[in-house]
């Protein structure tokens, strides 16, 4: 018995400690002379005394958990070993309980680390890595002035310009690997691309929602709308509002009869619907400002029933570009003719041998008025507009047509104008006198408007088949 002469000699250990000792392999020396419900043991692996609790031998006795127990000396081997193993050295304890002071042996740094990650050698020099990360910044021009909670950030300031950028370590090395070029400052980037809109008359709203190769950004127009271009078109100003160009359109089309519906097949061309028909074409948006283009279906309709009347109709293209192959409606006939040709009546049927002589024709009379310049107009002709168009007369001329009476062929319509040639010879208008008007044709048969009356008598003569003569 251990005799102690200020206090009270220590009882013997209890005999259940001593059994729950011994079936826990670890050795019970004596009683603990501060806690009462505790004794002093040996470890088994140094044989440094343990103050330990009757509980917790009993409870690692129960879980048979008796691999270990908690030594501090044990402990401390354990660490001091971690630490040689890690290429470390002990300093001292650290206020966080996991933590310890070590030593790189390596370049002499010293800094707090988790025992555990001194263990798993799950750690690195601190100042080392921001040494490293400071070269790394410097040579993409960039100077670490920060941390952040996120280990893998820091806060950068650009050397030319003094701005700061929080950027991911990453985004630096990966820099570094693909050029020598300085890291492109955003807020410059952004400076300069508000200044080119500012320039443009525009308002930098910011960068488009979304991902893509190209960024695209939101601006906003003196005109009130919102547009979304890239930086490169604002710089060359390709830009237009498109929602004042749609109108703009929109407007140019209703005052050209038309309805504007969408896009067509480029930007030089829109889809619109034609008001009075109906129908939907694709025209370039110079030509409606223009007025230079119409509806192609109604075009040919009006094409088809002007053939029609001529006594033709389209079957197939013909060899060159303004050619068609037309059949003869009454004969069935087949030839190539010219488009212009067959709507003006310019044609005849050579498989019937038909020439103007012998087919119908008209005697016509018309009064034509330029300016204060005015005379009639006595003539043969198969297709009447078609004639006018060949006197070649100014744009100008306003022309009243009379008189119109059908012939059974274009001799009988020679012979009747001959006749009426015959009477009124004496009064018919000087040709070159007439020549500054009729700059083609039709200059040798002009009259007067003072024998409109009596003109007109002859022609109603004619149609009822009465003979005439000049009083």
């Amino acid at each position: 018995m251990i005799i102690n002469k200020t206090k009270k000699p220590l009882k013997p250990p209890n005999p259940r400690h001593l059994d729950e000792a011994r079936k826990a392999g670890i050795k019970l020396i004596r009683r603990s002379e501060t806690d009462p419900n505790g004794n002093i043991y040996e470890c088994p692996l140094c044989r440094t005394e343990l103050s330990l609790r009757v509980d917790l031998v009993r409870n690692k006795l129960n879980r048979q958990d008796l691999g270990s127990w908690p030594c501090e000396n044990c402990k401390w081997k354990k660490y001091k070993s971690d630490a040689e193993n890690a290429n470390l050295e002990i300093i001292k304890k650290a206020e966080n309980t996991h933590h310890l002071i070590y030593k790189f042996k390596e370049c002499g740094h010293q800094q707090e680390i988790a025992k555990q990650g001194v263990r798993t050698e799950q750690f690195q020099c601190q100042q080392c890595l921001e040494i490293k990360l400071e070269k790394e910044a410097n040579l993409k021009n960039l100077t670490i002035v920060g941390k952040n909670s996120d280990t893998g950030l820091r806060i950068y300031k650009f050397f030319k310009c003094g701005h700061q950028s929080e950027l991911r370590i990453s985004s630096i090395r990966t820099s570094i690997k693909r050029n020598n070029k300085p890291y492109k400052c955003w807020a410059c980037h952004n400076e300069k691309l508000a200044s080119e809109a500012s320039e443009a008359g525009l308002l930098l709203y910011g960068e488009r929602s979304g991902r893509g190769k190209n960024k695209w950004y939101l601006y906003q127009a003196e005109c009130g709308h919102s547009i979304e271009r890239r930086a490169d078109q604002i710089r060359i100003g390709d830009w237009r509002c498109q929602a004042c160009i749609d109108t703009k359109l929109s407007n140019e089309a209703e005052k050209a009869g038309l309805r504007l519906l969408g896009k067509g097949k480029d930007k030089a061309f829109r889809t619109y619907e034609f008001i009075n028909c109906g129908h939907v074409k694709e025209i370039s948006t110079d030509s409606v400002r223009n007025n230079t283009f119409h509806c192609d279906v109604c075009f040919w309709d009006d094409k088809h029933n002007t053939l029609e009347k001529r006594g033709l109709r389209i079957i197939g293209s013909g060899s060159k570009g303004d050619n068609r192959i037309f059949e003869f409606i009454e004969c069935g006939h087949i030839r190539e003719i010219s488009l212009q040709s067959a709507l003006d009546g310019s044609f005849v049927c050579h498989e019937c041998d038909e020439t103007w002589y012998s087919l119908p024709s008209n005697l016509y009379l018309l009064k034509i008025k330029v300016g204060n310049e005015e005379w009639l107009k006595l003539g043969v002709a198969k297709v009447l507009e078609t004639r006018i168009k060949q006197y070649g007369l100014p744009k100008i001329a306003v022309i009243d047509v009379l008189k119109i009476l059908p012939t059974i062929t274009g001799q009988e319509a020679l012979e009747k104008e001959s006749s009426i040639y015959r009477q009124f010879k004496s009064s018919r208008l000087g040709q070159d006198e007439m020549k500054q008007w009729h700059r083609y044709s039709g200059y040798t048969e002009c009259y007067p408007v003072s024998l409109t009356e009596k003109f007109i008598s002859l022609f109603d003569g004619l149609l009822l088949g009465q003979t005439f003569s000049v009083q």
